[in-house]
C-alpha cells in the first residue's frame, strides 16, 4: 500500500481529489471549508483547530504501511517468507543464527538471495519520500500559502480602512499565528517522517548484516 494509502487512512490528505489541488483564494471574511475536527481526522487545510506537535498523529501505523510495502514487492517476496519463518519460531529457537540457518533451510534460500531482496528498500524509502513530499508536503504548504494570502490581503484591508484597524489587526494576528502553528507542525512531521525512515533503514542494514553473518559462507 502506497504512502498515501496510510496518509488518506489517517485522514491527513483528501481522497477523492489529488493532492497537488490547489484551493481556491483564501480571503479575509470566509470561513474554513471544513469544520474543525481532532487531528487524526482533520484535513490539511486552513481552519480554526490548532495542530498538535506533528501532523503525523500514528507514526507506527506510518511505519508499518512502509515496511508492508516492502514485503509486498515480487523482488523481496523471498526475505518476507524467510522474516516470517525466523519470526514464526522466535519463541521455540531462542539462538538467532540457528533461526537463520533454519528459515534459510525451509524456503530453500540462499544468503545472496536474500542479500539481493534486500537492495529493494533503498529504492523504496526513496520512493516513498518522494510521494510524502508531494502529496502531504504540498498539501500542507499549499494550505500554509493559503493562510498567509488571507494574512496578506487584511494587511492591505487595514491600510485602506483606518477606522476597522484594530479589528483587522487582531484577524490578521489570528492568521499569521495559525500560519506559524502550521509551519511549526510541518516542521515536527518532516522530522518524524526522517525518523521512521531512519529507523526502517536501519533495521534492514541489521538484518543484512545478520545475514552476512549467519548465512554468507566464507
Amino acid at each position: 500500500m502506497a504512502l498515501s494509502d496510510y496518509l488518506k487512512k489517517l485522514g491527513i490528505v483528501e481522497d477523492d481529489k489529488p493532492a497537488t489541488d490547489t484551493a481556491a483564494p483564501a480571503t479575509p471574511a470566509v470561513a474554513p471549508t471544513q469544520a474543525s475536527q481532532p487531528l487524526a481526522d482533520m484535513q490539511p487545510q486552513a481552519s480554526s483547530s490548532e495542530p498538535s506537535e506533528s501532523l503525523l498523529s500514528d507514526l507506527d501505523a506510518l511505519r508499518a504501511g512502509i515496511e508492508a510495502r516492502i514485503k509486498s514487492l515480487p523482488e523481496s517476496q523471498a526475505l518476507a517468507k524467510f522474516l516470517g519463518i525466523v519470526n514464526g519460531i522466535k519463541n521455540s529457537v531462542p539462538d538467532e543464527a540457528t533461526r537463520f540457518k533454519a528459515a534459510a533451510e525451509v524456503i530453500d534460500t540462499k544468503f545472496e538471495d536474500l542479500a539481493s531482496s534486500l537492495a529493494v528498500v533503498g529504492p523504496t524509502l526513496e520512493a516513498e519520500k518522494s510521494e510524502f513530499e508531494a502529496t502531504f508536503v504540498q498539501s500542507v504548504n499549499s494550505d500554509i500559502a493559503n493562510v498567509r494570502t488571507a494574512a496578506e490581503t487584511l494587511e492591505k484591508l487595514i491600510n485602506e480602512k483606518s477606522a476597522e484597524l484594530a479589528k483587522l489587526t487582531d484577524e490578521r494576528a489570528s492568521l499569521l499565528a495559525q500560519t506559524i502553528k502550521k509551519q511549526t507542525a510541518l516542521d515536527k512531521a518532516n522530522a518524524d517522517f526522517k525518523s521512521v525512515l531512519s529507523t526502517v533503514a536501519s533495521t534492514y542494514d541489521e538484518l543484512a548484516s545478520k545475514l552476512e553473518r549467519h548465512l554468507k559462507k566464507a
